[in-house]
């Protein structure tokens, strides 16, 4: 007489085994890329992950999922990031302090902090920082993200 509570453990015990293997695809995520630490401010990345002397400009990775990164670009003052393209990104680059002027392509976008710039795959660009006291930031977008093999130098 005593198999029903038995069956009914038994029934639990399978149950939570099951529960505690299957979870959904959200869950995952946010065990991988939990919500506290995705924001960034401008001055605490400029401590951070600042250029070192000498150095005319700088990518630094934030995050990167399976099909976005998120960067933060820094070029100093009067320098330039050369023209490039990427094969396989698309890029957004949106302001975050200083000015620069975005060539895409022999068209010219004065960007400073708050513009962006939408940059699709095979469209060449450069980035040259105006000239002040302060290097010129921005927030890079790739989707998928960056690959250093997928980048080709115009020359320019």
């Amino acid at each position: 007489m005593c198999r029903t509570p038995t069956l009914v453990l038994s029934l639990a015990v399978f149950a939570l085994a099951a529960l505690a293997g299957c979870q959904n695809p959200r869950y995952r995520a946010l065990e991988t890329y939990p919500a506290s630490g995705l924001g960034f401010q401008p001055s605490d990345l400029e401590r951070n992950a600042s250029l070192k002397k000498g150095q005319d400009y700088a990518l630094h990775t934030l995050r990167e999922a399976k099909h976005q990164g998120l960067y933060y670009l820094q070029v100093a003052p009067g320098k330039t990031l050369p023209g490039r393209y990427h094969h396989g990104q698309d890029l957004t680059l949106v302001g975050a302090a200083g000015n620069a002027v975005v060539e895409v392509e022999d068209r010219r976008y004065k960007v400073t902090s708050g513009n962006a710039v939408f940059i699709p795959r095979t469209h060449a660009y450069s980035v040259t920082a105006r000239q002040g006291p302060k290097n010129f930031a921005a927030y890079i977008i790739c989707a998928p993200p960056y690959d250093p093999d997928a980048v080709e130098l115009t020359g320019d």
